[in-house]
């Protein structure tokens, strides 16, 4: 995927609307983590401050 010299390293960010997270399921998700980071939107999302217990290093929540 890099022609020439390398540039650097490249990462994948995924959105997603939080109404798919049940349909994403964990398997997905946790396969998914080494990849590319998940960042969930909508207005759907949980009200609670601090959502670290549920989510994983790579998913973060943009409101």
């Amino acid at each position: 995927m890099q022609l020439g010299r390398l540039k650097g390293a490249k990462h994948i960010v995924i959105r997603l609307p939080w109404s798919a997270y049940d349909f994403a399921g964990l398997v997905w998700i946790d396969d998914v983590g080494p990849f590319a980071s998940i960042v969930w939107t909508g207005e759907d999302i949980p009200a609670e401050n601090d959502m670290s217990e549920e989510l994983e290093a790579h998913e973060f929540v943009l409101a």
